[in-house]
């Protein structure tokens, strides 16, 4: 039984890639009725803070293709100096590649 008084909000996720997309709750409140339905999404996230996360992925596989995709994909970063000094730590220039 739901407390009209508190919110109740059930998802049904099946699989991780549910977890970008927007959700839909549903609530069932004295406000809203028995049950309304609210669509949710997450906020904006700056770029670098993706970019960041492909670098840290990148520097924990630890293989020098995956630093080099890193650097080609993302050659404005501001995580790109980061990138080729791991490049250098294992023996690679980046201006050679």
């Amino acid at each position: 039984m739901i407390d009209a008084g508190a919110p109740h909000i059930s998802a049904n996720i099946v699989s991780l890639d549910d977890l970008h997309r927007p959700a839909i709750i549903e609530t069932a409140s004295p406000m809203y009725g028995a049950s309304a339905l609210h669509a949710t999404m997450a906020p904006r996230r700056e770029p670098h803070f993706a970019e960041r996360e492909e670098l840290d992925a990148a520097l924990a596989k630890g293989t020098l293709e995956a630093l080099l995709l890193f650097i080609e994909r993302h050659p404005q970063s501001r995580y790109r100096l980061e990138a080729e000094k791991a490049l250098r730590e294992r023996g690679v220039s980046p201006s050679t590649r």
